[in-house]
């Protein structure tokens, strides 16, 4: 356990966590359950594992190479995650509402995990060095 980055420690017990709220769902509101509410969170979690390893490479050159790669990094997950969100909107004949919330969810809190844990690395310089 000593290998394995606390960020990505993290990100895995809130997927377990996530996939335990959905399954709790199932109980509660089992109308408007549907299994591929199971892969938002699994999706989430390959794409911020993937996005933050390339951040953390690119926090190792000069702050203004950090801050072009963040944005561009940003900027294609939001698109990447716009056009996942369409495909399965236009695809499900069901529960594309259910579907459409649950994403969003998952996408705020995810976004909001990530932003977190990345003000709390970079916020001590001595973990990650930036090069001016």
């Amino acid at each position: 356990m000593k290998n394995v980055s606390p960020f990505y420690f993290r990100l895995v017990v809130l997927t377990i966590v996530m996939e335990w709220a959905i399954f709790g769902f199932y109980f509660i509101k089992p109308v408007y359950f549907n299994w591929y509410l199971f892969i938002i969170p699994a999706y989430f979690l390959v794409l911020f594992i993937f996005f933050h390893s390339q951040l953390l490479k690119s926090s190792k050159k000069r702050a203004a190479a950090f801050v072009s790669s963040y944005m561009l990094l940003t900027g294609i997950k939001l698109f990447l995650n716009i056009g996942i969100l369409m495909a399965f909107m236009f695809t499900l004949k069901t529960n594309v509402v259910t579907f459409t919330i649950a994403f969003l969810i998952h996408y705020f809190l995810y976004t909001g995990f990530e932003l977190k844990e990345l003000l709390k690395l970079f916020s001590s310089n001595d973990k990650v060095p930036v090069k001016n």
